[in-house]
């Protein structure tokens, strides 16, 4: 499905980005926002990518109703550099388009949901501002679509699942 397999370091791509955001436009050649972009691209829309970036520790937690498992600051960091710091029109329509793609896997259950570790990028996408409604932009017009695939995707979870999540 994807080609980036394994976790992203999200702290080392969020100093990164934000050096990124800091330089000044001619700073930073093309290519390498380019390769950013896609990188972003990539992690972000494969779940085994997410679920494994953004864990709350080295040693996988099970998911339980106390605990997610998942480092929500972080998730949270990773957002707000991509979309309010860096503010690239390249990197936020690639971050739709990533999180538009991983719903719609969701939504037709292409990524099995029994396992609890996979739960997890429910809770990453609950983050993203882009489905906000005061945050939604014209680089993502998709949202709508995206958000109803979601939706769909929490529906069709097991209630068992579903309880882990809320």
């Amino acid at each position: 499905r994807h080609s980036l397999r394994t976790a992203i370091d999200a702290d080392e791509l969020l100093r990164t980005l934000r050096r990124f955001a800091g330089s000044e436009v001619g700073d930073s050649s093309p290519a390498q926002l380019k390769a950013l972009t896609n990188a972003v691209g990539s992690a972000f829309s494969s779940a085994s990518v997410l679920n494994a970036s953004f864990r709350s520790s080295a040693r996988p937690e099970a998911l339980t109703e106390e605990k997610s498992g998942v480092d929500l600051l972080k998730v949270r960091k990773a957002y707000t550099t991509l979309i309010f710091e860096l503010k690239s029109r390249d990197v936020i329509a690639i971050l739709g388009r990533a999180t538009l793609s991983i719903c719609d896997e969701l939504a037709k259950q292409k990524i099995p949901t029994d396992d609890p570790e996979n739960l997890c990028v429910f809770l990453v996408l609950f983050e993203n501002p882009l489905l906000l409604s005061e945050h939604r932009t014209a680089l993502f017009p998709g949202f709508h679509l995206a958000l109803r695939n979601l939706i769909q995707a929490v529906r069709s979870l097991p209630k068992d699942s579903q309880r882990l999540l809320f």
